[in-house]
């Protein structure tokens, strides 16, 4: 007879009504954790009550959610059966690109195997990201600085 035994842990991430700012789903989620929550495991498919070998942790979850999620709606992560304790923070991708500012929250959690942790995310404000470029210099010298103003004059 086979016996499994789940080897992981689970975080169910919901968005909770209003807790939406973009005007489309979310298709990622991104989270810089206090531990390392990702990395290799290698279990003994021998012995269900082993415990997992783990190396190679690293602290960020990247979350991708081909479909997207909304509010009311949940999205579903594995990590490590680990304890974590500390700050927590995430940011999030809406499917047209749009990313926010970051927020932070406080977990403490032994985070078992085969359990699942809710998380409320309500999704952060967005920023704006304004990318510049300088294409060919005609100035004659290398440009070491460059002012931007807004249209009421105001320096950024």
């Amino acid at each position: 007879a086979l016996d499994f035994k789940h080897k992981t842990h689970i975080l169910k991430m919901t968005i909770p009504e209003g807790g939406n700012p973009f005007s489309t789903a979310i298709s990622q989620v991104v989270f810089t954790f206090p531990t390392g929550v990702t990395g290799k495991t290698i279990v003994d498919v021998t012995n269900g009550e082993s415990a997992p070998t783990i190396s190679e942790t690293n602290n960020q979850l990247v979350v991708n959610i081909p479909n997207g999620f909304d509010e009311g709606e949940s999205a579903w992560a594995t990590i490590l059966p680990v304890n974590i304790s500390g700050t927590v923070s995430y940011y999030a991708v809406s499917a047209l690109g749009q990313q926010t500012r970051e927020r932070s929250f406080n977990l403490s959690k032994d985070c078992k195997e085969g359990h699942i942790t809710p998380l409320s995310l309500t999704i952060p404000d967005p920023i704006t990201i304004i990318r510049l470029s300088l294409g060919k210099n005609y100035l004659g010298e290398a440009v070491k600085n460059i002012t931007i103003f807004d249209h009421n004059g105001t320096n950024f």
